[in-house]
């Protein structure tokens, strides 16, 4: 299992989602009216180990693992505007600048322990366009419905590699409905306090693989001072990336020749590595999202956030931070 399996559709989605899932701020604003959200984010050094087994035919065996140390930070922007009062097109990109290091551990028979590792930098882009039509029933709900597409990574170290296998479409449903409790002041937000639940749908073009989010969020702003304070919860099921660790492979196998183990026993840890470096995982994660949201002026907002993972199974034992700065034009 790859750590970075969930990074593709966590780490952009959340971005976007603390964009645009908040009611507090009335979006659309208008025809020919904007919005740029542009964030730092980053998450502290997280890690899994991928172990196995081999065995020739003398027979010698070896038990070997990879441990693998990751840690990421990186900027995203995110460009809405209004075709018209209800429809809104967006085109968002988020850069990481990953650091990415793994070290073999190895031991033969029992008795003789090997070792060996590697560290890169890497970067990865992961763009998105949306199109979104929303619907107000009245004057304090909104419906949305959003049809976008996730063109693929690009991969930057040495050269660039595109990764087809990361493009998917995407489908969803927003309900947003905003409240005031009347002993409380509103701030600069057109509205103070809000609610909203979001459903979604996300097809990958090659692979066929299917993934669905359900995501809920709550903002009050309970103070006359300009503060929301907003409490979210992610899930999303299937969720699928392509991860391409742009590692040197002719550099791995001639560490791996170099233990001067049998051909059998050396093969078996190269096709490991490879495994380790590019591979397509899938799999269920959770997550809950504080944010505290300050308006800066009646244009601009600024955001403090953090995500926090509740699944304690590996390899989603990471959290990640937000400053993010949203203004309309």
């Amino acid at each position: 299992m790859n750590i970075t399996r969930a990074l593709n559709v966590l780490a952009f989605a959340a971005t976007l989602l603390a964009s645009q899932n908040s009611y507090a701020v009335a979006w659309p604003a208008g025809k020919g009216k904007s919005q740029l959200t542009t964030s730092f984010f980053y998450s502290p050094q997280y890690g899994y180990k991928q172990e196995d087994y081999a065995e020739d035919t003398v027979p010698n065996s070896i038990d070997y693992s990879f441990n693998n140390k990751i840690w990421y930070d990186g900027i995203s922007a995110l460009y809405e505007y209004g075709l018209t009062n209800m429809t809104t097109v967006t085109a968002g990109m988020e850069l990481y600048n990953f650091n990415d290091k793994y070290v073999f551990k190895g031991l033969y028979n029992d008795t003789t322990s090997y070792t060996f590792s590697d560290e890169i930098n890497y970067y990865k882009l992961h763009p998105f366009f949306s199109l979104k039509q929303s619907f107000t029933p009245d004057d304090f709900s909104s419906i949305g419905v959003e049809l976008g597409s996730y063109t693929g990574d690009l991969v930057f170290r040495d050269e660039a590699k595109y990764i087809p296998q990361s493009a998917a479409g995407w489908l969803g449903l927003s309900y947003g409905r905003s409240f005031n409790f009347p002993s409380w002041m509103a701030n600069y937000h057109d509205y103070g306090n809000y609610f909203e639940i979001e459903a979604g749908y996300k097809p990958y073009f090659k692979g066929w693989h299917n993934e669905s989010e359900i995501n809920a969020s709550v903002g009050l702003s309970p103070f006359k001072a300009p503060l929301t304070f907003i409490l979210g919860m992610y899930n999303t099921f299937n969720g699928y990336s392509y991860d391409y660790r742009p590692y040197d492979l002719k550099l791995f196998d001639q560490k791996a020749a170099a233990l001067g183990l049998s051909a059998p026993l050396t093969n078996a840890i190269k096709e490991t590595g490879y495994k380790n470096f590019t591979s397509g995982n899938s799999g269920n994660f959770h997550q809950v999202n504080f944010q505290v949201a300050y308006d800066l002026t009646k244009t601009q907002t600024l955001y403090l956030q953090s995500f926090h993972n509740v699944i304690k199974e590996k390899p989603f034992k990471y959290n990640s931070y937000y400053l993010s700065l949203e203004s309309k034009f």
